[in-house]
Order: structure tokens, then sequence, then C-alpha cells
């Protein structure tokens, strides 16, 4: 073994043929690196398995031999081995966590599929009611699986109600090229059930504080249309707690139209930049960013118990919340890495997520554009209008991670929406404020008419805003411009061309900090 004796260097150290030390680390691979591999190839696997599912007995026996592979590798510190062990392992665990799924239940309520059945069982989440209809999950008793009943608006229905019911039971399929069935499965049901013959509400379970934060939210829901003349009361309920069963169709529209549905929905993205303006409103009030960040946590996991907790719910607020993260501290990689194994294990506990749940891709996806695409444009984040200029920043580097699936899903692309993110935005965090205070006064004071009015009043104010710049825009008739021929190749591409582009760009930046 040669010895290096010039200085600074470690003596007796083991080295290279050209004289070079070599450093043992080189041979192994660093923590974030086991995390990406393992993060990226389990999505992969599931991704796959969704369109084919190889025998057990394949996945299993590949999966050991991979393990196996990987603790030979790591032995003798063969870093290429390991990390291809390591992938195919991954891979394989996310094919085999998908095929367990699709595994049919033993005492399934669609042995029954096509045949009207009695059952009883209960209601395990907040019914979804519309204008003419309700629709209740139910979790029956003595079969496995959930089924969702679609029944009449009234009588009306509530979480924990224990009911029977006699209906016909169906298996949900695809509807005009929407696969309506694994779709469900994103949400745990496995049947479905249209109008039922009868049903009766037997008593009345379910866990006590679920109700009751279910039970506040009607009577926020209440406080909010005392408060508020409509369109603008269904508008704030939309806000604040995601429901848009009373929002007018022709406003609906108009929100489409513009690209602003997002600020009436539960998503990642809506979460993450009401946390992100918060952020950027700090400061004026004297608050730093960090300690303001901190002060939010609090507050989200409020609202996602308040909203009801639900599965969606929650993943949207860890992706608000790594969203926001990645703003606070700037640390890319750590992040990075933190969403993707966020991520991964969302997807581990239900794997249909991954590619029939547009709202799960879409938050995804807009973090994902808030980590690593909104760093391009940090010199534009500089001199005077700043808080604009970081909105702008943070719309459009969501817009772009976003824009290739949103044309493959829906078909459509709005013209305006970069504006009138611009023009609404700024003023969503001040409505969920106002909003608050309003309903809140609204509630446990007892006003008059004329009082109630001058209360809300400003909320009113801000919500009019929103709405006339909505129809405004909504109103120019290239404001959206249908996309029909965006089909999966182009999405493929798209998103292709802009890894590529983020690639090409992280890789000069390391050559430039390199120079220095």
């Amino acid at each position: 073994m040669r010895i290096n004796k010039f200085p600074g260097s470690r003596v007796g150290a083991p080295h290279h043929k050209d004289g070079a030390p070599r450093d043992d680390k080189q041979n192994q691979l660093y923590p974030y690196q086991i995390l990406r591999i393992a993060g990226i190839f389990f999505l992969i696997g599931v991704f796959v398995a969704t369109f084919i599912v190889p025998p057990p007995v394949i996945i299993v026996t590949t999966g050991i031999l991979a393990a196996i592979t990987l603790v030979i590798a790591f032995i003798f510190k063969k870093k290429r081995i390991v990390a291809l062990s390591l992938a195919i392992l991954f891979l394989f665990l996310g094919i085999g966590r998908f095929s367990i799924g699709t595994t049919e239940l033993q005492n399934s309520i669609l042995i029954h599929k096509e045949k009207e059945v009695s059952f009883k069982g209960g209601i395990f989440r907040e019914p979804e009611r519309l204008s003419d209809k309700q629709r209740i999950s139910i979790q029956p008793q003595d079969y496995e699986g959930n089924i969702l009943v679609t029944t009449r608006l009234y009588p009306e229905y509530n979480y924990g109600d224990v009911l029977n019911i006699t209906c016909k039971i169906q298996q949900p399929g695809v509807i005009e090229d929407f696969d309506y069935g694994n779709y469900l499965k994103t949400k745990t049901i496995d049947a479905v059930c249209y109008y039922p013959k009868s049903v009766n509400v037997v008593e009345t379970q379910g866990n006590t504080i679920i109700k009751s934060i279910l039970t506040l939210k009607q009577k926020v829901l209440s406080s909010i249309n005392q408060s508020l003349p409509e369109p603008h009361s269904s508008l704030l309920a939309g806000i604040l707690v995601g429901a848009r069963r009373s929002i007018p169709e022709g406003l609906l529209e108009d929100f489409n139209r513009v690209g602003l549905t997002h600020i009436i929905a539960i998503s990642g993205y809506n979460i993450t930049l009401i946390v992100r303006f918060v952020l950027i409103l700090a400061p004026w009030v004297w608050i730093n960013r960090r300690h303001a960040f901190w002060l939010m946590m609090p507050l989200i996991g409020v609202f996602v118990i308040f909203v009801g907790g639900q599965a969606s719910v929650v993943r949207a607020a860890l992706f608000g919340i790594i969203g926001a993260l990645a703003y606070t501290i700037g640390r890319k990689q750590s992040i990075g890495n933190a969403l993707l194994v966020t991520a991964a294990a969302m997807v581990a506990i239900n794997p249909w997520i991954l590619r029939y749940d547009a709202g799960f891709q879409l938050s995804f996806l807009a973090t994902l554009g808030l980590v690593y695409i909104e760093p391009l444009f940090e010199r534009l984040r500089t001199g005077k209008f700043l808080f604009l200029k970081e909105i702008a920043t943070a719309t459009l580097a969501a817009t772009i991670a976003t824009l290739p699936l949103i044309l493959y899903i829906f078909g459509r692309l709005s013209v305006v929406s970069l504006f009138a993110n611009l023009l609404i935005l700024p003023v969503v965090p001040w409505v969920m404020a106002l909003g608050a205070v309003v309903t809140f006064v609204v509630a446990i004071v007892p006003l008059g008419y004329l009082a109630v009015s001058v209360v809300s009043f400003p909320v009113w104010i801000l919500l009019e805003y929103v709405i006339r710049v909505a129809e405004w825009l909504s109103g120019f008739g290239w404001a959206s411009v249908s996309i029909e021929w965006f089909s999966w190749p182009w999405l493929i591409i798209s998103y292709g061309l802009l890894g590529w582009l983020l690639l090409a760009w992280h890789r000069k930046k390391i050559l430039s900090t390199s120079k220095f």
C-alpha cells in the first residue's frame, strides 16, 4: 500500500493506481439517494401495476432475489449494483402493493352484483349533498367493501346514521372513457346503489369528535348563509370549507374558464398559496417568516379537522405544508425528498390515487413546481412590487407544472389564467380571514339584519370583486380554448421536455457555481 506524505493528505489512506485518495463513501449511496431511488421506483411500480399485474410468484421471487442481491452488493460496496437492486426491489414492492388491493374479498358485497339485496350499514363519512340528490358512503355490517348510495335529497342522512337499506348492488365501471370504478377506489368505494327501494334509520353511532366537528361545520355554513346574500355566501362557503354545492352553475363555469376553480377546492396547491401569501405578508406586520410558518401549522391542523379530515384533505394539507416549507427554508434537495416520500406513503396507503385521483396528481405537481420551477424566476423577485412578483412567480411555477395534465384531463386551456390569478389570489387570504371573523361573530352574537349587513360588508366587497373579475374575464370569447387533441403521447412529451429543461438548468447552475 502506498503512503502519501504530502501535507493535508490522510497518512496511510488507501489510494487508487493513479495516486488519488480513494474515498469509501464514493462506493456507497447517500441516504437522500436511497430515499429518492426507493420512492421513485415504488411509484413507478404502482403505476405499472395499474396497467398490468404479473403473477404473484413472479412478484415475490423477483423481490426476494433483489433483496438478496442488495444485501450482498452492500457488503461488498458495489454502489451501482446496490442502486440497481434497490430500484428493482421497490419497483416490485410497488407492483405488489397494488396487486394486494386488487385481490377479491371473500365476503364482498359484490357477490350480490346486479341483485336486489337488503343490508344494514353505517354512514362513515360526511354525505355529499347536491341540488337534487345526496350521496352517502355506507359500510355494511355483514359484508366487506363499501357502498356509495345515491338517494333523494330528503330526508337528509348524517354521518353516524345506521341504516337498513334495500337496493340493487352494482359494480361501477367505465362511463364515457371515464373509469368511474377505479376513481371510486380512491375513495375506498367498491360498489354503488342508485335510489334504493327503502332506507330506514335504525340508530345513530359514529365517532363523537367527528360528529361534533361536522355539527359545528353545519352551524358555520348556516352562519355564512345568514351573513351574506347569494352567490356571495355560497362562494365564501366554497373558499372556507370547500362546500361547492350551492354555487350557481354559471359562476362555476366562469371560474372554470378563467382557471380559478382551485380557490373553491381544498387542494395542496390552494393551501400552499394561502400559506405562502401569509408568509409574504408577515414582514409587513413585523413577523419573521419562519416564525409565521410555524404559527400557521396549528391553523392548518384545525382547518383539516374542521372540514372533515377526509384523506383527500389530509393529503392536500401535507402537500401544502411541504410547498410552504420549500419557500421558508429553501432547501430543494431536502424538500424534494420530503415531497417524494410523502407521495410514496400516500400511494402505499391507497395505491389507486396515483393514476385515478386528479386532485392528488395536481396537488403533487403544483407543489413540485413550487419547489423546482419557481427558483428559475428568482431574478424577477427583486425591486419594487415584490409582493405581486412573488404571487406571479408562484402562480406561474404551479401553472407550468400542472398545465400538461390539465390539458390532458380537461382538454381546455385557460388563456387568462395567470392574469386572473394575479388579480384574485392577493385577496383570497383576506377573504378567508375576514370571512372567518364575520362567521364567528354572527354565530355567537345575536345581531339584527342591519347589524349583520354592516359587519359582513367588508367581506362582501371582496367577494363581489372576485365574482366581477371572474365574470369579466370569462366574458372574452378567447378566455378558454379547447385542446381536445392533447392525448397521452403529448403528455409524456411535455413532461419529458420539462424534465430535460430543468435538468439542463440545474447542471448549468452547478457549473457556474463551481467556477467561483
